[in-house]
């Protein structure tokens, strides 16, 4: 019996991706001076092999250095969102839901959940106008309705979003119980368990001539709320008694003494106006949001109408904004590498990179032991000698293809440095056999191999968990190359 997928799963897969990077020594890596001419995607020992001839440099990634991102998703004037119900699936891998956003504040970007998509009566699913900051800024509560019936919930922040290095045009970091700051430190601490913060009128009924009594039951405790009738001149705000609500009745579209029926949502989504109808059920207002409910019903009695239909919507587990990873379903994992320059003389910085990717636990070169250092040069070092005065910038040039006259190894060059007129030093990659001293290269018997320095690591140590093959990047000593890495699961 096949067993499904389900968002849960995939989360703690990214969960669980994450960790390594706390639990393993993980390094990104670049490399392949030259083009990579297979396309083939098979991981037999050969090509891994291959793949690790080609590296030249690595750098360990930690855990500072990946992040769980959701999609980028902007909020715009005149778009119609979802909002958030709970026993609807809102973020499948085939749901095209759009039910939180991001919307920048200065230097910040805020983060927000829909929990009302300014559905009143009949109207239903209207396009949000009134933006989540200026609606909800970074209360820790949901506040009212906005003019065009949207409510928002606040979860996170990102401080200096354009310079967070998890920030880009596609993705935006989403952290976890309130990692993300003193503001989502406050959210996380008001959230309530199985708290309904938001009745959904499925039904809007009619005929009634007041409100009628909102019943609320359920394994939870301490929910109330009052329903809004429209026509009822006050009727609302009376209900309430000492709560007021500046959002208890959307802008009317109807004159007094029009009886049309409401238009469909069809006819509403497609641009018209909505009319809600006289005497019936266009809102309910929480006046208690309670907690502790997995399950709930809400039933109306009395106000001389009948027919209308409620849906409690019930938070999730701890809460809204308790846990924005587990909120938002993310299931993708951003790691981020970055080279600087040379990384202190350790690394060539003097050469292009047509290939990235990630390793798992790399060994020491000619160890067992797992590497631990910071950076590591994986680059074979030739120092050579001259037997007169043969030697300048130009006399070996990048990718040139090096073969010792003995040994019949061969390489490309990485980098070439003329220390003197009879001295230099070649950096290599894609190195296949083993260099000797002593031995002349590319049968100029001038050139002469005086020392052999070793690459960092192990070549077919660990685990490649990632190889990307792009076209050339040009590195410089002066250059930092940060690159981006994202795994959905």
């Amino acid at each position: 019996m096949a067993a499904n997928k389900t968002r849960t799963l995939a989360s703690n897969t990214a969960e669980a991706f994450k960790a390594r990077f706390g639990n393993d020594s993980v390094y990104a890596f670049i490399g392949r001076v030259a083009p990579y001419a297979s396309s083939s995607s098979s991981e037999h020992e050969q090509e891994y092999y291959s793949t690790w001839d080609g590296v030249y440099a690595l750098k360990k990634v930690t855990l500072a250095d990946v992040a769980h991102v959701v999609p980028l998703n902007d909020w715009v004037t005149g778009t119609e969102y979802d909002m958030y119900e709970h026993d609807i699936e809102m973020a499948s891998a085939d749901s095209s839901l759009s039910y939180f956003v991001s919307e920048p504040d200065g230097s910040d970007l805020y983060v927000y959940k829909c929990i009302n998509d300014g559905s009143m009566g009949e109207c239903t699913g209207t396009d949000s106008t009134v933006s989540p900051v200026t609606a909800s800024g970074t209360s820790v509560s949901i506040p009212d309705n906005a003019s065009d019936n949207y409510r928002w919930k606040f979860l996170y922040s990102i401080t200096n979003y354009t310079s967070n290095k998890f920030y880009d045009s596609t993705w935006i970091p989403v952290y976890r119980t309130g990692s993300g700051g003193s503001l989502q430190t406050n959210v996380n601490t008001a959230a309530t368990d199985g708290a309904i913060d938001h009745i959904k009128v499925t039904n809007v009924g009619s005929g009634y001539t007041s409100p009628p009594t909102v019943t609320i039951n359920g394994d939870g405790t301490g929910a109330s709320a009052i329903a809004v009738v429209k026509g009822l001149s006050g009727s609302s705000s009376s209900a309430m008694g000492s709560s007021s609500s500046s959002g208890f009745e959307c802008v009317d579209t109807s004159s007094s003494s029009s009886s049309s029926p409401a238009l469909s949502s069809s006819s509403s989504a497609s641009g018209d106006p909505c009319t809600e109808v006289a005497n019936t059920i266009i809102e309910i207002i929480m006046i208690n949001r309670g907690s502790g409910y997995t399950n709930a019903t809400a039933t109306l009695s009395g106000g001389g109408g009948s027919g209308a239909t409620l849906k409690p919507i019930i938070s999730p587990k701890w809460g809204h904004g308790y846990d924005p990873v587990k909120e938002l379903a993310a299931n993708s994992v951003m790691v981020v590498a970055r080279f600087d320059g040379t990384e202190g003389d350790v690394i060539s910085a003097e050469n292009d990179f047509n290939q990235f990717g990630l390793v798992v636990n790399p060994t020491v070169y000619g160890t067992k032991t797992i590497a631990t250092g910071s950076v590591y040069s994986q680059a074979t070092v030739l120092n050579i000698t001259d037997a007169g005065s043969g030697l300048n910038a130009g006399t070996y040039s990048a990718d040139a293809a090096i073969t010792g006259d003995s040994s019949g190894a061969t390489a490309l060059v990485v980098e070439w440095e003329a220390t003197t007129s009879s001295a230099g030093v070649l950096t290599l990659a894609n190195v296949d056999g083993t260099f000797q001293a002593s031995e002349s290269i590319n049968s100029t018997p001038a050139h002469t191999i005086t020392t052999i320095t070793n690459p960092g690591l192990e070549t077919g140590s660990g685990e490649i968990i990632l190889t990307d093959s792009v076209s050339a990047v040009s590195r410089d000593p002066a250059q930092n190359d940060q690159i981006r890495m994202v795994f959905t699961f």
